[in-house]
């Protein structure tokens, strides 16, 4: 839906000034509703297009690559507003205009169409290996369970735009499937930081000892993930 959670984390932790990588965007912008309208009169290829770009990472500039028969499926299982929406998308930001209870349905009506390509999609978008996930266990496990996570979303509870619902579906996933220390470890190894393996490893445990994939990708959080991450640098310092 836009937004890459792998940027996202790497952000966050970026802002404890002992990593940078990767980036991540999204918005906050509003937007005006979709009139009513019939699916009937939505455009097959347009959508087509749209959902391309709606299964598409917002710092791309080229569009996913979908099954031949996911559109027309989609298409078929959504609303006329929905749907007109998705229509309406030309590149991977705009995607992030969209009302996330939109979002919701769309994806979780592609992911009816085919669960496993819309897995496939999500996971192709994101750079797993930033987080140490590289074993074919884990990303087999975060791709199955972010996606029935979001699936699982009531839409009719969600009034938020930009993506940022699927950050509680991503975490909890994260929860599921891959340790907390193992992606502290993978970012704050990175050869920029100029720390040492002991102090990485030290870092890393003290750190996930407080923190939760829940914090590290909310928002609204990062100060109380740096100031975790700070209080567990500070206390592996060489002597």
């Amino acid at each position: 839906m836009g937004r890459s959670f792998v940027g996202v984390l790497c952000t966050v932790v970026a802002v404890t000034a002992l990593v940078g990588c990767g980036s991540s965007s999204s918005t906050t912008s509003s937007s005006t509703p979709a009139p009513q309208t019939s699916v009937s009169s939505v455009d097959g290829a347009a959508f087509a297009s749209g959902l391309a770009w709606f299964f598409t990472d917002s710092s791309s500039t080229t569009p996913a690559v979908l099954p031949a028969a996911l559109p027309s499926c989609t298409l078929g299982k959504l609303g006329g507003s929905d749907a007109a929406l998705v229509a309406g998308l030309t590149n991977a930001k705009s995607a992030d205009t969209m009302p996330d209870a939109s979002g919701i349905r769309v994806f979780r009506a592609s992911a009816t169409c085919d669960h496993g390509a819309v897995q496939a999609l999500f996971l192709q978008e994101e750079n797993l290996a930033q987080i140490g996930v590289t074993a074919a266990d884990q990303t087999t496990c975060l791709g199955a369970s972010v996606v029935d996570n979001i699936v699982g979303v009531d839409d009719t509870k969600v009034t938020s735009t930009g993506g940022e619902v699927v950050a509680a579906p991503m975490a909890a996933a994260l929860e599921t499937c891959v340790p907390i220390k193992q992606a502290l470890t993978t970012i704050l190894s990175d050869p920029k930081t100029g720390i040492s393996a002991a102090q990485v490893d030290c870092i890393a445990t003290a750190a996930s000892k407080t923190l939760t994939w829940a914090k590290l990708l909310d928002k609204s959080g990062q100060q109380a993930v740096k100031d975790a991450v700070a209080t567990a640098a500070a206390s592996c310092k060489p002597s």
